[in-house]
């Protein structure tokens, strides 16, 4: 089955930022399960993955998170966040030969490609510059670029494994203030079971061409209509957990705030989400439910058939 696993699900500046102390930074100092790394996810099928992203804190994550071969690296778009992680990667390869890395055309694809060098001597990453819309195959995993709305060129992805059953795709969404029409077009006619989407900043905050706020978020979510959407890419300056999850589970129980480690399965007729096993002090484990089991969603479309798996206890599997 496939399964993407969220390495990490915060903004550029991470939670908490460094020497702020604005409500949703203070408590993610007191709750280390709530603190956010760089967005980035590993897609896993049939013992093969393929990471989104690759911050600068990436290398202990993939070595402590992949499980069986890494298949390729699909990058977003080449801000900091997303690519400092790429010489650290390139040179853990150490001769392994070369990992397919997934790009948007871009100035600044050749800029990277120099400092990589410079890093390591010689890159173990072979670069192809993707374009909108047309497929690739990256060992067991069906790739779709599909472009986004940032400041500077930038894809989302739609993922398949076993290249393209039905019941095993997945959109990644982020960077993006709104959907270009050509993006939306395509989604709904692939109608992908999990979306997981940008929503940097609070209700109100958000910049379309930049990045969405929650408001704008869940709104695309209800426009796209999967079966489970996750909103990642959580700024410091968003709305503390608890309120965060209040927001978003109020309009469709279905929609839920991704936290790092999170994990999504889709099987054949079925989803389940898993939130990792964490210590969190005052009871809060209980009551956000990070229980590190997996919880089945119901597949059906309606939002009130669904509960809110991520933060509510029950049978794991």
């Amino acid at each position: 089955m496939l399964e993407i696993t969220l390495l990490g699900t915060g903004a550029a500046e991470r939670v908490p930022s460094p020497a702020c102390y604005c409500p949703t930074c203070v408590e993610a100092r007191l709750e280390p399960a709530l603190r956010r790394k760089h967005a980035k996810a590993l897609v896993s099928w049939g013992g093969r993955s393929v990471l989104i992203d690759c911050g600068s804190d990436i290398e202990d994550q993939v070595l402590q998170t992949v499980s069986g071969r890494l298949d390729g690296v699909l990058l977003t778009h080449f801000h900091f966040d997303h690519v400092l992680g790429l010489p650290r990667l390139s040179r853990r390869r150490n001769g392994a030969g070369p990992l397919a890395l997934l790009h948007p055309r871009s100035p600044a694809a050749r800029t990277a490609g120099r400092l990589m060098r410079f890093f390591n001597g010689h890159s173990q990453l072979e670069p192809i510059a993707a374009e909108s819309f047309q497929q690739v195959r990256l060992g067991e995993f069906l790739i779709e670029p599909l472009p986004l709305s940032h400041t500077v060129p930038t894809f989302g992805y739609l993922l398949w494994g076993a290249w393209g059953t039905e019941e095993s795709a997945i959109a990644y969404l982020t960077d993006t203030g709104g959907l270009p029409a050509s993006t939306i077009r395509r989604l709904l006619e692939v109608g992908p079971k999990v979306v997981v989407l940008d929503a940097t900043f609070a209700t109100g905050s958000g910049e379309r061409g930049r990045h969405n706020d929650v408001a704008m978020a869940l709104e695309l979510l209800d426009q796209l209509d999967p079966r489970l959407g996750v909103l990642t890419h959580i700024g410091h300056h968003n709305a503390p957990f608890a309120a965060l999850v209040r927001e978003v589970s109020s309009v469709a129980p279905r929609w839920i705030v991704a936290v790092d480690g999170m994990s999504v399965r889709l099987g054949t007729g079925s989803i389940a989400v898993r939130t990792p096993g964490r210590p969190l002090g005052q009871g809060t484990a209980h009551r956000l439910g990070f229980s590190g089991t997996y919880h089945k969603l119901q597949t059906s479309q309606s939002p009130s058939q669904h509960g809110s798996p991520a933060y509510s206890e029950g049978a794991g599997d």
